[in-house]
Order: C-alpha cells, then sequence, then structure tokens
C-alpha cells in the first residue's frame, strides 16, 4: 500500500475549494485500488480533476467526486478513480460554514 497525504489540518472558509494537490498516480507503483480516508467536522466536498501533465487545471468542476463527506469524524471512502497518470485533488467546504480537513489517499 502506498500512501498519499493530500491535505493535513487544511483550514478552508466557508465556500472555499482549496488549492490544488497534483497527485502522480502513475509513479505511485500500485495496482488502483483506492481508499480515501477524510477526517474532518464539518461537511465537505473532495474532488478531482485529471491532469495529463503537471499544468494546474484552468477551472475547478465539482463533477468527479472522490467523497461527499458529511462531518462526522474520521470516514474511510472507496472511490472509482479512471486510469489516470495524474490528478488534481480539491477539497471544498460547504456554504455555510468553513472547515478543516485532513485527507489521505491510499492506493493498493
Amino acid at each position: 500500500m502506498v500512501i498519499e497525504n493530500l491535505f493535513v489540518g487544511l483550514v478552508l472558509a466557508a465556500g472555499v475549494t482549496s488549492a490544488g494537490k497534483l497527485v502522480d498516480l502513475g509513479a505511485l507503483g500500485a495496482s488502483g485500488d483506492f481508499g480515501l480516508q477524510v477526517d474532518c467536522a464539518a461537511a465537505v466536498t473532495v474532488t478531482y480533476k485529471a491532469a495529463a501533465s503537471g499544468a494546474v487545471p484552468a477551472a475547478v468542476s465539482g463533477d468527479n467526486i472522490l467523497a461527499a463527506h458529511d462531518g462526522s469524524g474520521s470516514k474511510m471512502y472507496w472511490p472509482a478513480i479512471p486510469p489516470y497518470a495524474k490528478i488534481w485533488v480539491y477539497a471544498t467546504a460547504p456554504a455555510a460554514s468553513g472547515a478543516t480537513v485532513t485527507a489521505t489517499l491510499n492506493v493498493w
């Protein structure tokens, strides 16, 4: 198993989307079975955008959801990520409140 820390104690204001975290899935050397652990006391949405190169995507959309965390502390999700070489991962706080989020991507 390979562990990739996405966000550690990331503080987001209400309705704000984080800066992207580039994850080079091709370099992780794992089979591609994913587990996403999200720890947050507020609802938060974790999304991704595919990247063929290291270029930052021009816009973030909420289409590719890895987890819609309900704010109930620490939970594990099993997202399906297509076989992209690289992805950008983002966390978005709800419009009504801020959030402090920690997220780890586990790859088997």
